[in-house]
């Protein structure tokens, strides 16, 4: 062969080695990559990458970890997170789960920084999106996600909390908007209460509960039914005319923050408007307690041809969220209150011989061994303990000793069966009269130094 030959066929085996190349890649890039996205698992979250808003800085996670040390061994920094505040969801509204994780990040020392750490699908990879920092030892109860809203249970830092130990329980509602979290706002403040003193129940509502195509609405109306004359299926309220009950209704049921509701919902119509009705009933041994929504809005066939008529399709269309949702936002706060029972104070002080106030629960209903936060104000008793009472109807009581974490100003226990109706942790004596707790209504309250707080009612389901 020439050496002209040879060159030539020099050149073509580097023309055909590059074609090679060039088409494996094309191949893979066309061919072999997914299509379509598979969800993520714990595996890739806890060794993704991630960034930290307050340290700025990147780490490649391992196993859930990522720690580097000074020469001399000392943590300079650490990161991890726990499986129990992974959540997968989807943030993006594309069909597939994304990743909201609480990370914790600890630059030696004392502190540690959580912070809300967002993952994206991306090609069935985890991809870093953002992060925000929720503070230095903050508590995280909770963590979820529900239509694309993210909320964290958390307890927080008051103005007078030492570092070590955050009080202040918050509820933080966020939603993505590309990188940047929107925190949504508690839309009850400034609500109105309605207490029924006679039945011991209460529950807020905004001065206008619904916005309407009329822009207008009415309080909810409350009607208690001491006899089952018009309930149907256990406990579904007929209506003001129970005659008409079977021509047109929607029934089902719904269980708002612990309270097991009843849903009925009676249609009208008239003079151009569409009038349903909401009936939401809870059913208390017996007792039937019906809260009453009616609701008004357009018929649209009026605005046919006319520019208004787009609008009121709209709303008609998404009545979940423009009727439904901010009436179940109100029946989330409804709870049964015990008698005597005073509306809860929004805020105390924490002081020396300061009376004890009770400003709420983590929760007002729950089964036997339901986990329980009280919070308020000098709860510390003799030799700073931190208990609390329950007591039934019958005026029997029991002792809920104060767990670890408790504070003067926030006394954690767990409604364990039986407790004992004395407190035995001084004198070592057994016990020998229990309360045993089976559902209903107690009263929850604190006595340090004997003097009594304000009582609070919870329901044993």
């Amino acid at each position: 062969m020439s050496k002209n030959q040879q060159g030539f066929a020099f050149i073509v085996m580097i023309f055909i080695t590059f074609a090679l190349i060039a088409g494996g890649i094309f191949a893979w890039q066309y061919v072999g990559e997914p299509t379509e996205k598979t969800q993520l698992n714990i595996d890739q979250i806890k060794n993704a990458e991630i960034y930290s808003e307050f340290f700025k800085e990147k780490v490649q996670l391992i196993d859930g970890r990522y720690e580097r040390r000074y020469p001399e061994g000392a943590s300079e920094l650490y990161v991890s997170m726990r499986d129990d505040h992974i959540v997968f969801n989807d943030l993006d509204n594309d069909g597939v789960g994304d990743v909201a994780v609480i990370t914790e990040w600890s630059g030696g020392g004392s502190g540690t920084w959580r912070e809300l750490t967002i993952l994206k699908n991306k090609i069935s990879h985890p991809l870093f999106v953002t992060s925000k920092d929720l503070g230095d030892r903050t508590i995280i109860n909770s963590l979820a996600v529900e239509s694309g809203i993210i909320t964290i249970d958390m307890t927080v830092h008051a103005p007078s909390d030492a570092m070590c130990c955050p009080t202040l329980k918050k509820i933080a509602k966020y939603k993505l908007a590309g990188t940047d979290f929107i925190e949504i706002l508690d839309e009850t403040v400034g609500w109105q209460t309605y207490r029924n003193e006679e039945f011991g129940f209460e529950f807020r509502y905004p001065e206008k509960y619904i916005i309407s195509s009329f822009g207008d609405g009415k309080t909810p109306q409350v009607i208690v039914a001491t006899s089952s004359e018009n309930i149907a299926d256990v406990c579904f309220y007929k209506g003001e005319q129970p005659q008409y009950f079977y021509k047109d209704f929607e029934a089902g049921k719904l269980t708002l923050n612990g309270t097991d509701f009843c849903i009925t919902k009676i249609g009208d119509a008239g003079a151009g408007s569409v009038f349903p009705i909401y009936y939401y009933t809870v059913n208390q041994n017996g007792r039937y307690i019906t809260i009453k929504f009616e609701v008004r809005y357009s018929n649209c066939g009026g605005y046919y041809g006319l520019p208004e008529f787009s609008a009121c399709e709209e709303f008609k269309q998404n009545l979940r969220a423009n009727i439904e949702k901010p009436i179940e936002n109100i029946l989330a706060t409804f709870r049964f209150v015990g008698q005597g029972e005073t509306v809860l104070p929004a805020a105390c002080k924490d002081e020396p011989e300061g009376i004890p106030v009770i400003t709420s629960l983590s929760s007002y209903s729950g089964p036997v061994g339901t986990k329980l936060e009280i919070h308020g104000c000098n709860f510390a008793g003799f030799e700073a303990d931190k208990n609390a009472w329950i007591e039934n109807t019958q005026g029997v009581k029991g002792i809920l000793y104060g767990e670890a974490g408790s504070t003067s100003k926030l006394v954690q226990v767990s409604l364990y069966s039986p407790l004992c109706q004395i407190d035995t942790s001084y004198s070592g004596l057994p016990c020998d009269a229990w309360l045993t707790l089976t559902p209903g209504i107690y009263r929850i309250y604190v006595t340090p130094w004997g003097q009594k707080s304000n009582e609070v009612s919870f329901t044993i389901k």
